[in-house]
Protein backbone atom coordinates (compact mmCIF):
# COMPACT_ATOMS: atom_id res chain seq x y z
CA UNK A 1 0.00 0.00 0.00
CA UNK A 2 1.91 3.10 -1.01
CA UNK A 3 2.09 5.92 1.76
CA UNK A 4 0.10 9.15 1.32
CA UNK A 5 1.62 12.36 0.07
CA UNK A 6 0.24 14.78 2.33
CA UNK A 7 -0.10 14.70 6.13
CA UNK A 8 -3.86 14.46 7.41
CA UNK A 9 -3.32 16.87 10.27
CA UNK A 10 -3.96 20.84 11.41
CA UNK A 11 -0.73 21.40 13.25
CA UNK A 12 1.80 23.52 11.91
CA UNK A 13 4.04 21.19 11.80
CA UNK A 14 2.25 19.16 9.35
CA UNK A 15 0.46 21.97 7.62
CA UNK A 16 4.51 23.39 6.66
CA UNK A 17 5.53 20.04 5.98
CA UNK A 18 2.33 20.08 3.04
CA UNK A 19 3.57 23.28 2.14
CA UNK A 20 7.42 21.76 1.50
CA UNK A 21 5.65 19.64 -0.66
CA UNK A 22 3.73 21.90 -2.74
CA UNK A 23 6.09 24.33 -3.68
CA UNK A 24 8.17 21.50 -4.34
CA UNK A 25 10.98 22.24 -1.25
CA UNK A 26 10.46 18.79 -0.11
CA UNK A 27 9.45 15.50 -1.70
CA UNK A 28 8.69 13.82 -4.81
CA UNK A 29 8.73 16.72 -7.63
CA UNK A 30 5.60 15.42 -9.13
CA UNK A 31 3.50 15.80 -5.75
CA UNK A 32 4.66 20.16 -6.68
CA UNK A 33 1.37 22.89 -7.11
CA UNK A 34 1.16 24.39 -10.52
CA UNK A 35 0.80 28.16 -10.12
CA UNK A 36 -0.93 30.47 -12.40
CA UNK A 37 2.64 32.19 -13.41
CA UNK A 38 4.14 28.68 -13.89
CA UNK A 39 1.11 27.48 -15.85
CA UNK A 40 1.05 30.64 -18.14
CA UNK A 41 4.56 30.07 -18.80
CA UNK A 42 4.27 27.30 -20.66
CA UNK A 43 0.96 27.70 -22.31
CA UNK A 44 -1.37 25.92 -20.13
CA UNK A 45 -4.02 29.23 -19.75
CA UNK A 46 -3.02 33.02 -19.99
CA UNK A 47 -3.53 35.66 -17.31
CA UNK A 48 -5.13 38.89 -17.69
CA UNK A 49 -5.21 41.85 -15.00
CA UNK A 50 -9.03 43.27 -14.15
CA UNK A 51 -9.50 47.38 -13.77
CA UNK A 52 -9.59 46.54 -10.11
CA UNK A 53 -6.46 44.37 -10.61
CA UNK A 54 -7.33 40.80 -9.90
CA UNK A 55 -5.23 38.08 -12.04
CA UNK A 56 -8.26 36.76 -14.56
CA UNK A 57 -7.43 33.10 -16.13
CA UNK A 58 -7.99 32.78 -19.65
CA UNK A 59 -8.07 30.00 -22.03
CA UNK A 60 -5.11 30.94 -24.28
CA UNK A 61 -4.50 31.75 -27.77
CA UNK A 62 -6.43 29.40 -30.43
CA UNK A 63 -3.88 27.20 -32.46
CA UNK A 64 -3.39 28.08 -36.36
CA UNK A 65 -5.87 25.02 -36.83
CA UNK A 66 -9.60 25.43 -36.44
CA UNK A 67 -11.19 23.74 -33.39
CA UNK A 68 -14.66 21.92 -33.66
CA UNK A 69 -16.80 24.70 -34.45
CA UNK A 70 -19.54 25.17 -31.42
CA UNK A 71 -23.29 25.71 -31.90
CA UNK A 72 -23.00 24.47 -35.39
CA UNK A 73 -26.23 22.82 -36.58
CA UNK A 74 -27.05 19.69 -38.88
CA UNK A 75 -28.06 20.95 -42.65
CA UNK A 76 -31.43 20.70 -43.72
CA UNK A 77 -32.32 19.70 -47.47
CA UNK A 78 -32.22 22.35 -50.21
CA UNK A 79 -34.71 23.90 -51.28
CA UNK A 80 -36.04 24.82 -54.71
CA UNK A 81 -33.41 23.36 -56.24
CA UNK A 82 -33.99 23.91 -60.59
CA UNK A 83 -31.45 22.52 -63.27
CA UNK A 84 -31.80 24.11 -66.10
CA UNK A 85 -29.50 23.30 -69.88
CA UNK A 86 -28.12 25.75 -72.29
CA UNK A 87 -25.39 24.99 -75.06
CA UNK A 88 -23.00 23.71 -72.90
CA UNK A 89 -23.50 23.79 -69.28
CA UNK A 90 -26.20 22.77 -66.80
CA UNK A 91 -26.78 25.40 -64.42
CA UNK A 92 -28.28 24.65 -61.24
CA UNK A 93 -29.57 26.90 -58.35
CA UNK A 94 -31.47 26.44 -55.04
CA UNK A 95 -32.39 28.67 -52.04
CA UNK A 96 -30.04 29.88 -49.60
CA UNK A 97 -29.41 27.72 -46.63
CA UNK A 98 -31.29 28.63 -43.73
CA UNK A 99 -28.76 26.36 -40.94
CA UNK A 100 -26.25 27.69 -38.70
CA UNK A 101 -22.86 26.73 -39.89
CA UNK A 102 -23.26 26.49 -43.56
CA UNK A 103 -19.61 25.75 -45.19
CA UNK A 104 -20.11 24.29 -48.94
CA UNK A 105 -22.67 22.35 -51.47
CA UNK A 106 -21.77 19.29 -53.28
CA UNK A 107 -23.26 18.56 -57.08
CA UNK A 108 -23.45 15.06 -58.07
CA UNK A 109 -25.42 13.75 -61.28
CA UNK A 110 -25.76 10.91 -62.70
CA UNK A 111 -25.99 10.08 -66.78
CA UNK A 112 -28.85 9.30 -68.11
CA UNK A 113 -29.11 5.81 -69.06
CA UNK A 114 -32.26 4.97 -71.93
CA UNK A 115 -30.83 1.15 -71.66
CA UNK A 116 -32.06 0.75 -67.97
CA UNK A 117 -35.20 0.48 -66.55
CA UNK A 118 -34.81 3.94 -64.16
CA UNK A 119 -33.25 5.51 -67.14
CA UNK A 120 -30.15 6.41 -65.03
CA UNK A 121 -32.39 8.21 -62.31
CA UNK A 122 -30.50 6.57 -59.38
CA UNK A 123 -28.48 7.86 -56.76
CA UNK A 124 -26.66 5.19 -55.86
CA UNK A 125 -24.83 5.74 -59.99
CA UNK A 126 -23.77 9.93 -59.19
CA UNK A 127 -20.60 11.11 -58.68
CA UNK A 128 -20.00 14.42 -57.33
CA UNK A 129 -19.27 16.60 -60.27
CA UNK A 130 -18.36 19.21 -57.36
CA UNK A 131 -18.73 21.96 -55.00
CA UNK A 132 -19.50 25.85 -54.25
CA UNK A 133 -19.98 28.20 -51.54
CA UNK A 134 -22.65 29.95 -53.49
CA UNK A 135 -26.30 29.10 -54.16
CA UNK A 136 -25.74 28.40 -58.07
CA UNK A 137 -23.51 26.08 -59.97
CA UNK A 138 -22.39 25.33 -63.72
CA UNK A 139 -21.41 21.69 -65.05
CA UNK A 140 -19.69 22.27 -68.71
CA UNK A 141 -20.85 19.17 -70.30
CA UNK A 142 -20.69 19.92 -73.88
CA UNK A 143 -23.71 19.95 -75.94
CA UNK A 144 -26.57 16.99 -76.10
CA UNK A 145 -25.69 15.93 -72.67
CA UNK A 146 -28.48 14.55 -70.28
CA UNK A 147 -27.97 13.90 -66.92
CA UNK A 148 -30.01 13.59 -63.44
CA UNK A 149 -28.69 15.98 -60.57
CA UNK A 150 -28.98 15.69 -56.95
CA UNK A 151 -27.84 18.57 -54.25
CA UNK A 152 -26.81 18.60 -50.69
CA UNK A 153 -25.35 20.84 -48.17
CA UNK A 154 -22.10 20.17 -45.89
CA UNK A 155 -21.72 21.69 -42.54
CA UNK A 156 -18.55 23.55 -40.74
CA UNK A 157 -18.28 20.42 -38.95
CA UNK A 158 -18.03 18.00 -42.17
CA UNK A 159 -21.26 17.02 -41.57
CA UNK A 160 -23.37 15.67 -44.72
CA UNK A 161 -27.15 16.78 -45.17
CA UNK A 162 -29.78 15.00 -46.93
CA UNK A 163 -30.22 15.62 -50.81
CA UNK A 164 -32.92 17.48 -52.24
CA UNK A 165 -34.88 14.21 -52.74
CA UNK A 166 -34.52 10.63 -53.72
CA UNK A 167 -35.08 11.17 -57.64
CA UNK A 168 -32.94 13.53 -59.25
CA UNK A 169 -33.57 16.55 -61.53
CA UNK A 170 -33.49 15.60 -65.73
CA UNK A 171 -31.30 18.94 -67.59
CA UNK A 172 -30.01 18.29 -70.93
CA UNK A 173 -27.98 20.66 -73.00
CA UNK A 174 -29.00 21.52 -76.63
CA UNK A 175 -28.14 19.79 -79.23
CA UNK A 176 -27.59 22.12 -82.92
CA UNK A 177 -30.40 24.19 -83.81
CA UNK A 178 -32.11 22.68 -86.71
CA UNK A 179 -31.96 24.71 -90.07
CA UNK A 180 -34.71 26.04 -91.71
CA UNK A 181 -34.13 27.34 -95.22
CA UNK A 182 -35.82 29.85 -96.93
CA UNK A 183 -34.67 30.98 -100.74
CA UNK A 184 -35.59 34.40 -101.74
CA UNK A 185 -34.19 37.40 -103.21
CA UNK A 186 -35.71 39.52 -100.61
CA UNK A 187 -38.00 38.32 -97.21
CA UNK A 188 -39.77 40.53 -95.26
CA UNK A 189 -43.01 40.25 -92.86
CA UNK A 190 -44.46 43.70 -92.73
CA UNK A 191 -47.42 45.35 -90.81
CA UNK A 192 -50.74 45.07 -93.50
CA UNK A 193 -52.66 47.54 -91.49
CA UNK A 194 -50.14 50.25 -93.16
CA UNK A 195 -48.86 48.62 -96.37
CA UNK A 196 -47.92 52.11 -97.63
CA UNK A 197 -45.31 53.33 -95.13
CA UNK A 198 -43.24 49.98 -95.18
CA UNK A 199 -42.74 49.31 -91.74
CA UNK A 200 -40.86 46.11 -91.42
CA UNK A 201 -42.00 43.91 -88.75
CA UNK A 202 -39.27 41.52 -89.47
CA UNK A 203 -36.62 41.01 -92.03
CA UNK A 204 -33.35 39.14 -93.53
CA UNK A 205 -30.94 41.47 -95.15
CA UNK A 206 -28.43 40.09 -97.66
CA UNK A 207 -25.68 38.91 -95.69
CA UNK A 208 -28.12 37.06 -93.90
CA UNK A 209 -28.69 39.21 -90.34
CA UNK A 210 -32.59 38.59 -89.07
CA UNK A 211 -34.13 42.24 -88.38
CA UNK A 212 -37.23 42.22 -85.06
CA UNK A 213 -38.30 45.56 -84.53
CA UNK A 214 -40.62 44.31 -81.40
CA UNK A 215 -40.52 40.50 -80.07
CA UNK A 216 -42.02 38.67 -77.29
CA UNK A 217 -40.02 35.21 -76.49
CA UNK A 218 -41.28 32.63 -73.88
CA UNK A 219 -38.06 30.53 -74.28
CA UNK A 220 -35.32 30.84 -76.52
CA UNK A 221 -31.20 29.46 -76.69
CA UNK A 222 -29.01 32.10 -77.94
CA UNK A 223 -25.37 31.34 -78.27
CA UNK A 224 -24.20 34.96 -78.36
CA UNK A 225 -26.22 38.48 -77.82
CA UNK A 226 -25.31 41.97 -78.38
CA UNK A 227 -27.33 44.66 -76.85
CA UNK A 228 -27.81 48.06 -75.95
CA UNK A 229 -29.93 47.48 -73.06
CA UNK A 230 -31.35 44.72 -71.30
CA UNK A 231 -34.03 44.66 -68.81
CA UNK A 232 -35.01 41.38 -66.77
CA UNK A 233 -36.22 40.18 -63.63
CA UNK A 234 -33.28 37.34 -63.13
CA UNK A 235 -30.73 36.84 -65.23
CA UNK A 236 -28.77 33.39 -65.12
CA UNK A 237 -25.42 32.48 -66.54
CA UNK A 238 -24.48 29.35 -66.85
CA UNK A 239 -20.57 30.03 -66.51
CA UNK A 240 -19.90 33.62 -66.37
CA UNK A 241 -20.95 37.12 -66.96
CA UNK A 242 -18.37 39.79 -68.36
CA UNK A 243 -19.34 43.60 -68.57
CA UNK A 244 -17.23 46.38 -68.38
CA UNK A 245 -19.62 48.24 -66.45
CA UNK A 246 -22.68 46.58 -63.70
CA UNK A 247 -24.21 49.74 -62.13
CA UNK A 248 -27.60 49.88 -59.46
CA UNK A 249 -28.84 46.76 -57.86
CA UNK A 250 -28.04 43.94 -55.72
CA UNK A 251 -25.79 40.99 -55.85
CA UNK A 252 -26.83 37.72 -53.98
CA UNK A 253 -24.06 34.84 -54.31
CA UNK A 254 -25.31 32.82 -51.50
CA UNK A 255 -22.59 33.05 -49.46
CA UNK A 256 -21.39 36.19 -49.52
CA UNK A 257 -24.09 39.39 -50.62
CA UNK A 258 -23.39 43.31 -52.14
CA UNK A 259 -25.60 45.85 -52.05
CA UNK A 260 -25.32 49.84 -52.24
CA UNK A 261 -21.55 50.02 -51.95
CA UNK A 262 -21.57 46.96 -48.85
CA UNK A 263 -20.52 43.98 -48.97
CA UNK A 264 -20.83 41.01 -46.65
CA UNK A 265 -18.78 37.52 -46.68
CA UNK A 266 -19.47 33.82 -44.89
CA UNK A 267 -22.46 33.81 -43.84
CA UNK A 268 -23.47 33.00 -39.75
CA UNK A 269 -21.32 35.32 -38.44
CA UNK A 270 -21.50 37.87 -36.03
CA UNK A 271 -21.57 40.85 -38.18
CA UNK A 272 -25.14 41.81 -39.30
CA UNK A 273 -26.49 42.84 -42.83
CA UNK A 274 -29.43 42.60 -45.18
CA UNK A 275 -31.45 40.67 -41.90
CA UNK A 276 -28.10 38.28 -42.01
CA UNK A 277 -24.88 37.52 -39.72
CA UNK A 278 -21.56 37.56 -41.74
CA UNK A 279 -18.18 36.43 -40.49
CA UNK A 280 -16.58 39.52 -42.77
CA UNK A 281 -18.55 42.66 -43.55
CA UNK A 282 -17.70 45.97 -45.47
CA UNK A 283 -20.17 48.57 -44.46
CA UNK A 284 -20.39 51.30 -46.99
CA UNK A 285 -18.46 54.13 -45.29
CA UNK A 286 -15.27 52.06 -45.49
CA UNK A 287 -15.33 50.28 -41.98
CA UNK A 288 -14.42 46.34 -42.30
CA UNK A 289 -15.18 43.75 -39.59
CA UNK A 290 -13.97 40.15 -39.45
CA UNK A 291 -13.42 37.66 -36.76
CA UNK A 292 -10.55 36.19 -38.73
CA UNK A 293 -7.77 38.47 -40.31
CA UNK A 294 -4.29 37.38 -41.38
CA UNK A 295 -2.23 40.06 -43.29
CA UNK A 296 1.35 39.72 -44.24
CA UNK A 297 3.06 43.57 -45.45
CA UNK A 298 1.28 46.63 -45.37
CA UNK A 299 0.86 49.47 -43.48
CA UNK A 300 -0.95 50.21 -40.37
CA UNK A 301 -1.78 53.55 -38.82
CA UNK A 302 -4.37 55.56 -36.28
CA UNK A 303 -5.65 52.25 -34.80
CA UNK A 304 -6.30 50.71 -31.29
CA UNK A 305 -5.32 46.87 -30.54
CA UNK A 306 -7.14 44.94 -27.58
CA UNK A 307 -6.03 41.54 -26.48
CA UNK A 308 -3.05 41.36 -29.05
CA UNK A 309 -0.29 39.28 -28.94
CA UNK A 310 3.17 40.07 -30.76
CA UNK A 311 4.58 36.59 -31.79
CA UNK A 312 8.19 38.53 -32.81
CA UNK A 313 10.73 41.58 -32.29
CA UNK A 314 8.49 45.01 -32.64
CA UNK A 315 10.45 47.77 -33.36
CA UNK A 316 9.23 51.04 -31.90
CA UNK A 317 10.60 54.15 -33.53
CA UNK A 318 8.50 56.84 -31.33
CA UNK A 319 7.76 56.98 -27.66
CA UNK A 320 6.15 54.36 -25.82
CA UNK A 321 3.75 55.11 -23.21
CA UNK A 322 2.86 51.85 -20.95
CA UNK A 323 0.88 51.40 -17.73
CA UNK A 324 2.35 48.70 -17.10
CA UNK A 325 5.23 46.48 -18.71
CA UNK A 326 5.86 42.74 -17.72
CA UNK A 327 9.61 41.45 -19.02
CA UNK A 328 11.96 41.97 -21.04
CA UNK A 329 12.61 45.22 -19.32
CA UNK A 330 14.22 46.25 -15.84
CA UNK A 331 12.95 45.15 -12.24
CA UNK A 332 14.05 48.00 -10.25
CA UNK A 333 13.46 47.92 -6.26
CA UNK A 334 14.79 50.34 -4.10
CA UNK A 335 17.48 49.07 -1.09
CA UNK A 336 16.55 51.34 2.15
CA UNK A 337 19.10 52.10 5.47
CA UNK A 338 17.58 49.12 7.07
CA UNK A 339 20.40 47.09 8.93
CA UNK A 340 19.10 44.05 7.61
CA UNK A 341 16.12 43.92 4.91
CA UNK A 342 14.96 40.89 2.12
CA UNK A 343 13.75 41.97 -1.30
CA UNK A 344 11.74 39.62 -3.32
CA UNK A 345 11.12 39.34 -7.31
CA UNK A 346 9.01 36.72 -9.30
CA UNK A 347 10.00 34.47 -11.20
CA UNK A 348 10.22 35.23 -14.98
CA UNK A 349 9.85 32.19 -17.98
CA UNK A 350 13.52 33.79 -19.42
CA UNK A 351 17.24 33.81 -18.06
CA UNK A 352 18.05 37.29 -15.57
CA UNK A 353 21.14 39.16 -14.54
CA UNK A 354 20.08 40.23 -11.51
CA UNK A 355 22.34 43.29 -10.02
CA UNK A 356 22.71 45.06 -6.56
CA UNK A 357 24.48 48.64 -6.89
CA UNK A 358 24.80 52.01 -5.18
CA UNK A 359 25.75 50.69 -1.75
CA UNK A 360 28.56 53.21 -0.16
CA UNK A 361 30.46 51.89 3.39
CA UNK A 362 31.40 54.95 5.25
CA UNK A 363 33.94 54.93 8.50
CA UNK A 364 35.83 57.61 10.29
CA UNK A 365 38.53 57.29 12.89
CA UNK A 366 38.66 59.18 16.26
CA UNK A 367 40.43 59.91 19.17
CA UNK A 368 39.51 60.04 22.81
CA UNK A 369 41.83 61.28 26.06
CA UNK A 370 42.99 58.41 28.17
CA UNK A 371 42.92 60.63 31.12
CA UNK A 372 46.43 60.28 32.10
CA UNK A 373 48.70 62.86 33.94
CA UNK A 374 48.28 66.45 32.80
CA UNK A 375 45.66 65.09 30.32
CA UNK A 376 48.11 64.52 28.16
CA UNK A 377 47.35 60.96 27.32
CA UNK A 378 45.41 59.92 23.89
CA UNK A 379 44.48 56.97 22.26
CA UNK A 380 43.15 56.45 18.71
CA UNK A 381 39.11 55.11 18.11
CA UNK A 382 38.00 53.26 14.82
CA UNK A 383 35.08 52.97 12.51
CA UNK A 384 34.15 49.92 11.06
CA UNK A 385 31.42 48.95 8.48
CA UNK A 386 30.09 45.64 7.10
CA UNK A 387 27.90 44.66 4.34
CA UNK A 388 26.54 41.29 3.12
CA UNK A 389 24.85 40.72 0.14
CA UNK A 390 22.94 37.73 -1.10
CA UNK A 391 21.32 36.85 -3.85
CA UNK A 392 19.76 33.43 -3.55
CA UNK A 393 22.15 31.98 -1.72
CA UNK A 394 25.50 33.89 -3.16
CA UNK A 395 27.15 35.81 -0.56
CA UNK A 396 29.85 38.67 -1.39
CA UNK A 397 30.88 40.57 1.64
CA UNK A 398 32.85 43.31 2.03
CA UNK A 399 33.74 45.98 4.82
CA UNK A 400 36.07 48.79 5.38
CA UNK A 401 37.64 50.11 8.79
CA UNK A 402 39.42 53.93 9.63
CA UNK A 403 41.13 54.66 12.53
CA UNK A 404 43.04 57.70 14.63
CA UNK A 405 42.41 61.22 14.18
CA UNK A 406 41.31 62.47 10.50
CA UNK A 407 41.53 59.25 9.00
CA UNK A 408 38.13 58.52 6.40
CA UNK A 409 37.41 55.55 4.54
CA UNK A 410 34.40 54.94 2.11
CA UNK A 411 33.90 51.79 -0.08
CA UNK A 412 31.48 51.04 -2.80
CA UNK A 413 29.16 47.70 -2.64
CA UNK A 414 27.49 45.39 -5.33
CA UNK A 415 26.95 41.71 -6.34
CA UNK A 416 25.89 40.20 -9.66
CA UNK A 417 24.53 36.81 -10.12
CA UNK A 418 23.10 34.73 -13.02
CA UNK A 419 19.45 33.55 -12.11
CA UNK A 420 17.61 31.14 -14.19
CA UNK A 421 14.02 30.87 -15.97
CA UNK A 422 11.26 30.18 -13.26
CA UNK A 423 13.33 30.86 -10.75
CA UNK A 424 11.77 33.56 -8.52
CA UNK A 425 14.78 35.85 -6.69
CA UNK A 426 15.96 37.04 -3.15
CA UNK A 427 18.22 39.71 -2.29
CA UNK A 428 19.35 40.31 1.57
CA UNK A 429 21.01 43.11 2.69
CA UNK A 430 22.75 43.19 6.08
CA UNK A 431 24.69 45.96 7.40
CA UNK A 432 26.84 46.10 10.69
CA UNK A 433 28.10 49.03 12.07
CA UNK A 434 30.52 49.34 14.78
CA UNK A 435 32.73 52.88 15.97
CA UNK A 436 34.25 53.17 19.91
CA UNK A 437 34.18 56.81 20.85
CA UNK A 438 36.28 59.70 19.96
CA UNK A 439 34.16 61.12 17.21
CA UNK A 440 34.57 57.62 15.09
CA UNK A 441 32.04 57.00 13.00
CA UNK A 442 30.09 54.20 10.64
CA UNK A 443 27.69 54.64 8.63
CA UNK A 444 25.67 53.16 5.26
CA UNK A 445 24.24 55.22 2.34
CA UNK A 446 21.89 54.00 0.65
CA UNK A 447 20.44 57.05 -1.89
CA UNK A 448 20.34 55.57 -5.12
CA UNK A 449 21.53 52.07 -3.72
CA UNK A 450 18.96 49.33 -6.40
CA UNK A 451 18.53 45.70 -6.65
CA UNK A 452 17.82 45.35 -10.83
CA UNK A 453 16.69 42.13 -12.77
CA UNK A 454 16.78 42.26 -16.57
CA UNK A 455 16.88 39.65 -19.00
CA UNK A 456 19.74 38.17 -20.29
Amino acid sequence: MSKATFRASADSKAVAENMQILTGQKGDKLDKALTYREAAAIGILKLRRSGSGVIIPENPTPPERDPVWQGVEKPHAPVNVTADGAFHTVTLTWDIPTYKGHAFAEVWRAEFDDAVADKGNNLAKAVRVGTTLANVYADAVGKGFKAFYWVRFVNKNGYNGPYQRALGLLAETRADVDEIIASATNFAIYNPAKPTEKEIIFGVTDDGKVAIREAVIKKATIQIIHSEKITADYIKAGVSISAPLISGGSFDMGNAYMSGGAAGFGLDGPYSGWDRGWNTIIYSDGSIYTNRLNAEGGNVRNMRLGNCVIDEDCDVRGTLYADKIVGDVVKVVAIMPESDQTITIPEYRRNRYVVVTGISLVANGGRMSTGGQGGSGYRDTAGRATCNIWINGDLHSGDISASGQDSRASRAMGHKVVVGAGVPITVRVQYALETNGGGSYAGVDTMGAVVMAFQI
